[in-house]
């Protein structure tokens, strides 16, 4: 995709076309030039007047899309014509976004944290900068966001940045690193995931490293007979413990379940989309839950959360009434009224007497 700084100033200035004109995917010029790295072009629109802050379907800005390009020259011009560092998009805020690139975007991620990004952003359905930055095993990676502030023990759904390094084999620099920063080997919260130590995800995929590492540091856990590095390993492994794993895990998703379903019936409509996120954690595939939590967006107004888990649920069941409404409503939310009809009447054709749908069509 070329960018044409002379066809754009003819398309607005003599055609007249709206600078913040959006396709059929909701992106504007703005959104097209940022993630194409066009410079000239991304500035002749903001001069005439191109929203820096607004997004695409999925909540993207163009500073999400500067960041995944790594073109700081672009990021610069954007943040000076004020756009939001923090802004949130399905896969959570510019720096979220950037740290998910690995570190062959680190330089954008140094760039967003000199101009104080928050390193400890969370979003509900993406995990701490500090998560990918293990994920991705590099060592200069972690030590920047510890450096920026980032903190070795903030969760995800209950998962800590410790268990997800004590799951990497080949690395136990990540895991001495976060241990230095104060990272907490016991955390032991009313969850399935936390009451699985960091110790036990190194079990789990046979890390006999980072056992001996975390071991010196972990309280001894009750269930397990031979407190050594090779008796965890084993023990962990065993049908008792997968037994005992199992019923705790099958308990705590029909907490969460009922949970979420009560938060909805008193419209706390934030905490159930909570539960609900971290009901899935065991059971992604879960339709039902997709589509509860369809409705918690919703009625939270996040339109690009609630257009991403209808499309999921659609993905599992294509032909599934309730998935075809939903996405028919974000698209309302969003206000691209041409696609929210053709969502719902579809979904009348698969559901010709659903009141539901028969309501929306009205």
């Amino acid at each position: 995709m070329k960018g044409n700084v002379q066809i754009c100033r003819f398309l607005i200035e003599n055609v007249k076309l709206d600078v913040d004109f959006k396709c059929h995917r909701g992106d504007t010029p703005l959104l097209f030039a940022a993630s194409a790295g066009h410079f000239n072009v991304a500035k002749y629109l903001i001069i005439r007047g191109a929203d820096v802050k607004m997004s695409d379907s999925n909540g993207f800005t163009c500073l999400h899309m500067a960041g995944n390009l790594g073109d700081r020259e672009i990021m610069q011009l954007l943040l000076l014509k004020g756009a939001d560092i923090e802004a949130h998009s399905v896969c959570g805020t510019p720096l979220q976004c950037a740290a998910a690139c690995g570190t062959e975007n680190i330089e954008s991620i140094r760039f967003l944290l000199r101009r104080r990004a928050n390193p400890n952003a969370v979003s509900p359905l993406s995990v701490p900068p500090l998560v990918f930055a293990i994920k991705d095993g590099s060592s200069e990676f972690l030590e920047l966001l510890l450096e920026a502030g980032a903190n070795p023990n903030k969760t995800w759904h209950g998962l800590s940045p410790l268990a997800v390094a004590a799951a990497k084999e080949d690395n136990t620099e990540l895991l001495k690193s976060l241990l230095a920063a104060g990272a907490e080997p016991n955390n032991d919260n009313d969850n399935f995931q936390a009451k699985m130590k960091p110790i036990e995800y190194a079990a789990e995929v046979g890390n006999l490293e980072g056992i001996s590492v975390l071991f010196p540091v972990t309280q001894r856990i009750s269930s397990y007979h031979d407190w050594s590095i090779n008796g965890i390993k084993d023990y962990f492994h065993s049908s008792e413990a997968k037994i005992q794993r199992e019923q705790c895990q099958d308990d705590y998703f029909e907490f969460l379940d009922e949970k979420g379903k009560n938060a909805v019936k008193q419209e706390d409509y934030s905490f159930a989309a909570e539960c609900f996120t971290e009901a899935l954690y065991f059971q992604p595939n879960n339709e039902r839950l997709l589509l509860n939590r369809t409705a918690c967006w919703a009625n939270l107004d996040k339109p690009n959360f609630c257009l991403r888990d209808a499309y999921a649920c659609m993905k599992l069941k294509p032909l599934c009434p309730k998935a075809h409404l939903r996405v028919g409503l974000a698209w309302m939310l969003l206000k691209s009224y041409a696609k929210a009809l053709a969502s719902f009447e579809f979904a009348s054709r698969l559901d010709p007497g659903g009141t539901d749908i028969k309501n929306a069509l009205r």
